[in-house]
């Protein structure tokens, strides 16, 4: 597992029908915090840091325990066996803890040596193993009383990710959404890529962890040339960083999609034309091109030229996809009217 990595170093290839699915699990947004509290900074607000470096303080062992491998000096890297696949969705921290417990002594032996790293800066955990490993607990926990409520903050942008995610899905656009989140990727033929990189595969049980941590963050798993594992920072964070939650007018498509090409789709119950539409949206021609563009590519629009105009409508996978997302919608408002009324 490789923590902190400037996933621009990486080709993914996310092949057509790709499967995947996403775990919201805390751990990964604790270890990566970690790692960035002893100085690999990666944009998270510097009041956690803080926090967690005065927790820190308070323990010798776990700090004694950390630093070395964690700091800027050492590798990019933590044994697999740290960081156990999740098999819910939403997994409770006090669980994931419990499987970092489980680890023994022989397993983060054999991680070591077989990524060769047994001399590095990990030297401080391969001569006192089980040690080591007794420190890192404690300050898996000792972080996570700092976490825990930036943690539980997060919780609505989490689910809505995780919607959004799934729905990616199932629509099979995995490569559209990674691309947002990596802009330097680009989606050709099959797969995404970036230019330059050979492409990596993904997994076909990738899994996706959104964590609560600055832009730079990154955890990637690799397994025989595979990529298995993709932590990346939770879209909307910097709500949290500014002291506000989810946006209040905010909807799933527009997370799917992006609120301008989420907006486009609404607009489109009958054929239009693609200039009266960007002037209507107040978008310039190369703008509204670029959407169109994007949202042909998912199938959800289609284009064709009648005479000097292009005619923009809706397709059938457009609809559907509005349709699921115009429910969902309708019926998240009447449990939030419901959960209003018995807080009251």
């Amino acid at each position: 597992m490789l923590t902190g990595v400037d996933i621009k170093g990486l080709g993914l290839l996310a092949a057509a029908g790709q499967q995947a699915r996403v775990a919201a699990m805390p751990l990964a947004t604790v270890t990566e915090l970690v790692f960035e509290t002893f100085g690999r900074r990666k944009g998270s607000p510097s009041q956690w840091l803080t926090r967690l470096r005065t927790a820190f303080r308070t323990c010798d062992i776990a700090t004694g325990a950390l630093a070395p491998v964690c700091g800027p000096d050492g590798p990019p890297f933590i044994p697999d066996c740290l960081m156990p696949r999740p098999e819910a969705p939403f997994p409770a921290f006090a669980d994931e803890l419990d499987q970092v417990a489980a680890v023994s002594s022989d397993d983060l032996m054999a991680e070591l040596e077989a990524a060769e790293f047994r001399g590095s800066a990990w030297s401080v955990a391969a001569e006192a193993p089980d040690r080591w490993l007794d420190a890192y607990l404690l300050a898996l926990g000792l972080a996570w009383e700092c976490v825990q409520p930036w943690w539980e903050r997060a919780a609505p942008l989490l689910e809505r990710e995780a919607e959004r995610m799934a729905a990616a899905l199932a629509w099979g656009s995995l490569g559209e959404q990674l691309a947002r989140l990596y802009p330097d990727y680009r989606i050709s033929g099959d797969g995404l890529n970036r230019p330059g990189y050979s492409p990596t595969a993904l997994a076909p049980d990738l899994v996706l962890a959104p964590m609560v941590v600055g832009p730079g963050g990154s955890l990637v798993g690799t397994d025989r040339d595979r990529v298995h594992y993709l932590g990346y920072p939770l879209p909307g964070a910097h709500r949290l960083i500014e002291g506000n939650g989810p946006h209040p007018h905010a909807t799933s498509l527009d997370e799917l999609l992006g609120a301008p090409r989420a907006d486009i789709l609404r607009r489109l119950d009958r054929p239009v034309c693609a200039g009266g539409l960007a002037d209507e949206l107040l978008f310039t021609p190369s703008a509204i091109s670029h959407h169109l563009k994007a949202l042909e590519r998912t199938g959800l629009v289609v284009r064709e030229r009648d005479g000097q105009r292009v005619l923009v409508h809706r397709s059938a996978r457009g609809t559907a996809l509005l349709h699921i997302f115009e429910a969902w919608g309708c019926t998240a408002r009447r449990a939030s009217s419901t959960r209003r009324v018995v807080a009251r």
